[in-house]
């Protein structure tokens, strides 16, 4: 017999508003296997601009496809997008991102079909309260990046589940319980879910002298060079080396390797979170794979620093990036607008803020702040995680995660 899961049991819902919208669905997939006990149900709903306005994880407890789902989405949210996976042992299954129709009152997204996703990458995220972390394993323990700052952890002995730790620090710390993970930057403690964009998003990785590409799309990796033949192989097993995984594929010659570390291409701008190296029987390429925007997205920006602009001491500005949408505090009014980050450029804006007014040194903080982020057209990640949105004649300001 199915049974509707209980929200009771759900995790990290962001509260809804008094008008809230109630969207509801069904999650199945094709393929005629059982789940487990132990699997979950994530469910992420966005707003127009990609921002999560609510969020869930319900355990089945052994209920099977359909699952029902019932998720409250603030009032004045718009543009609803409605996205689940259903996580245990093995791969997941995930949707698509789907459009809820109607704006406001109840709202039916129908069914649901979910499918197999591949998992691939040296980390995967997670949103641990409104931040997002990354974490991979390998051969000695794991790597946790927050932004564009990595720490190494360590196996610690623990009572139950299964923790790394980072040797110099205990307060940085990842701790599997059994579907439960809790993780700790420099004592910031959170509990967390799997974060489904990242992991819809799969993987893709380019070079250039001469110019590649890699793609993993539905298990299989398609690896081709601008100016030959393509190759395609199954996904094998990664194996853990020292900062993340290495995949082969003896039958067509291929291995590729992927490294969790801050890496530029020959000819980018940007940064990127993973190094890729592939080796096909004829030479080595290097590239860089990964998505620039997941070393900026999901946590909150400190202003620092503003090129030709002294700071106020009780100065409070910062900014965050999620989805497409931008938003925060300029040191007086909170500001909201959107964000670009495509090929090689990287913009912000226009944005919209409050008027209220505040003393002159703010003030000026803040229209500084304002013309930085119009001037950005790239940025970079410092060797201590500080982002810099650099403009077309250099650096127009620093933050810090």
């Amino acid at each position: 017999m199915i049974r509707t899961l209980s929200l009771l049991a759900a995790l990290a819902a962001i509260p809804a508003a008094a008008n809230a919208t109630t969207v509801t669905a069904e999650v199945t997939y094709r393929e005629r296997i059982a789940l487990p006990s132990d699997a979950l149900l994530v469910v992420e709903l966005r707003d127009a601009m990609g921002r999560i306005v609510a969020r869930q994880a319900v355990p089945t407890e052994g209920a099977q496809v359909p699952l029902t789902i019932r998720v409250e989405a603030p009032d004045g949210a718009e543009g609803l997008v409605l996205q689940a996976g259903i996580l245990g042992p093995g791969a997941p299954w995930l949707t698509e991102a789907t459009l809820v129709p109607g704006d406001g009152g109840a709202a039916d997204a129908g069914t649901l079909m979910a499918r197999r996703t591949a998992m691939v990458g040296p980390s995967h995220a997670w949103r641990c309260g409104e931040d997002l972390y990354w974490l991979g394993w390998t051969e000695e323990g794991a790597r946790l990046r927050r932004g564009g700052s990595w720490v190494d952890l360590a196996p610690e002995r623990t009572a139950s589940g299964f923790k790394v730790a980072a040797p110099q620090d205990p307060t940085t710390f990842a701790w599997s319980k059994g579907r439960r993970m809790t993780i700790s930057w420099h004592g910031t403690e959170a509990e967390c879910l799997p974060a489904l964009a990242p992991l819809a998003a799969g993987f893709s990785a380019r070079g250039n002298e001469p110019g590649w590409r890699l793609d993993v799309h539905g298990g299989r990796f398609v690896f081709g060079q601008l100016d030959g033949p393509g190759i395609e192989a199954m996904l094998s097993q990664p194996e853990r080396t020292a900062d993340g995984l290495r995949y082969s594929a003896p039958e067509a010659g291929l291995t590729v390797t992927l490294a969790d570390r801050l890496t530029h291409g020959t000819m980018a701008d940007l940064p990127y979170p993973v190094a890729v190296t592939v080796e096909t029987p004829d030479r080595v390429f290097s590239g860089t794979g990964g998505d620039p925007g997941a070393l900026i997205e999901g946590l909150d920006w400190r202003l620092a620093e503003i090129a030709g602009l002294e700071l106020p001491a009780d100065l409070d500005a910062w900014l965050r990036f999620e989805g497409r949408a931008v938003w925060g505090r300029g040191g007086c009014n909170r500001f909201t607008g959107g964000f670009e980050l495509g090929g090689e450029l990287f913009t912000i804006g226009p944005v919209a803020a409050t008027m209220m007014a505040c003393p002159g040194a703010l003030m000026a903080a803040e229209r500084g702040l304002f013309a930085a982020l119009e001037a950005t057209r790239t940025f970079d990640i410092e060797a201590d995680g500080t982002l810099v949105l650099i403009g077309p004649a250099g650096p127009v300001a620093r933050l810090v995660p």
